[in-house]
């Protein structure tokens, strides 16, 4: 986790301190450490940034990740992969579409995810949270609690966990959205 932290924040801080705005779209885990590697970075930095979650789990600072293991995935040695992608990632796209993207699928380190959540930028920086009614790896009971925690503008659609892939149009409006609360964009 802290490595995925650290190359995020690498790659956003030199368009902050260029002045850019910044629109981070984050899906799934990539919710909590985005918002790990952006916290601390001051108002400046805060008022150009923006947020769009896509049913991202959002835990406090303080969450020990190494005290859970994520439900939905497979675990061999130094690897974990979704278990039934089929039916947990892709079950709301046409049955040839999401065999070719299960098929794409490939594990990710099964250690590393055992940090410390530091920060909760999500508390700080304005956002907009794709609520996925139709997700089968974090329940949407669930999202709309992390929604709310941050203070959201709350979009909600049918979509499983992958609404980049069964409903882009919805996807793109939310990141317009979240583009609009960020000062000129």
């Amino acid at each position: 986790m802290a490595d995925d932290a650290a190359a995020i924040r690498a790659g956003i801080l030199p368009l902050i301190e260029d002045g850019e705005e910044v629109v981070l779209v984050l899906d799934s885990a990539a919710g909590f450490l985005a918002s790990d590697s952006i916290g601390g970075l001051g108002v400046a930095a805060r008022e150009k940034e923006g947020m769009v979650f896509l049913a991202a789990p959002l835990p406090e600072a303080g969450f020990d990740h190494g005290l859970v293991k994520p439900p939905n995935f497979e675990y061999e040695g130094e690897r974990m992969t979704c278990a039934s992608p089929l039916t947990n990632l892709f079950h709301d796209l046409p049955a040839p579409e999401a065999a070719r993207w299960a098929a794409r699928l490939s594990f990710q380190p099964a250690r590393g995810w055992d940090g410390v959540i530091r920060h909760t930028a999500w508390r700080e920086i304005p956002s907009v949270y794709l609520v996925c009614e139709g997700d089968r790896v974090v329940p949407p009971a669930l999202q709309r609690m992390f929604a709310a925690a941050a203070g959201s503008e709350v979009v909600s659609c049918g979509a499983g966990h992958m609404p980049m892939l069964s409903v882009p149009g919805t996807v793109v409006g939310c990141v317009r959205r979240g583009a609009g609360a960020v000062e000129g964009l």
